[in-house]
């Protein structure tokens, strides 16, 4: 159970990384590239953590 809000915790900041990348750097295609892959990786580990609950 500890291990799944973790890893939970875990995806919302990479998720709150990815918002802030987005906003700061809009022009730059290299962080747009960044923030892509950490919505992936953020939604990948958020889904691992909910089937991790049961």
């Amino acid at each position: 159970m500890i291990k799944s809000k973790t890893i939970f915790l875990i995806s919302l900041l990479l998720f709150a990384i990815t918002i802030f990348l987005l906003i700061e750097y809009q022009d730059s295609q290299r962080m747009q590239l960044i923030a892509g892959m950490l919505i992936v990786v953020s939604f990948g580990s958020n889904c691992v953590a909910y089937f991790s609950k049961k």
